[in-house]
């Protein structure tokens, strides 16, 4: 439920920038929450995790040792071996060393809120991001190798022409 900032288009339930504190006593909170419900799931008799999506907020806004905690939270759930995952992230979070974490936990589809290639658009939906750190999360992203990389990209921005959503377009393709 956290994120780096408060877009302009969303409308999930998330907190900008938590104090650590804040993070701790999440995942704290979460990992009794999951015990509850997986001793709810196991009073109901058998059942299976067929996929897995992390997200809605910013996953990769925690740290590499929270990922791996949220990890053995879905283990613990009963996410097993080979059962897909897809998790978000943004251009400022997509980390090399988050990243693995996830991967190489299963994540098998990385999905990006990149919303537009031209920085002005972004700023205007209050996602002032570089192209050049878009361009740098991609990379990252492309190098530990989930069989799928999703890009989102959003079109009725302000300020967005027929022109500049081309060139997001083009951009994503490359």
């Amino acid at each position: 439920p956290f994120c780096e900032q408060r877009c302009g288009f969303c409308n999930l339930f998330t907190r900008p920038m938590p104090e650590a504190a804040l993070i701790d006593a999440y995942l704290a909170t979460l990992a009794r929450q999951t015990h509850v419900v997986r001793r709810a799931l196991d009073e109901g008799g058998a059942f299976a995790i067929v996929r897995a999506a992390i997200g809605g907020g910013t996953p990769t806004l925690l740290e590499a040792r929270q990922l791996e905690q949220v990890i053995a939270l879905l283990r613990v759930m009963g996410r097993g071996p080979g059962v897909p995952m897809s998790v978000e992230t943004s251009p400022e979070t997509a980390l090399p060393d988050r990243l693995a974490v996830l991967v190489g936990s299963g994540a098998d589809r990385i999905s990006i809120g990149v919303q537009s290639f031209v920085e002005g658009e972004c700023k205007a939906v209050n996602r002032p991001q570089r192209t050049a750190d878009v361009h740098r999360a991609l990379r990252a992203i492309r190098d530990v190798g989930p069989a799928t990389l999703n890009i989102d990209l959003m079109y009725g921005l302000p300020g967005q022409t027929a022109v500049t959503w081309q060139a997001s377009l083009v951009s994503a393709l490359e």
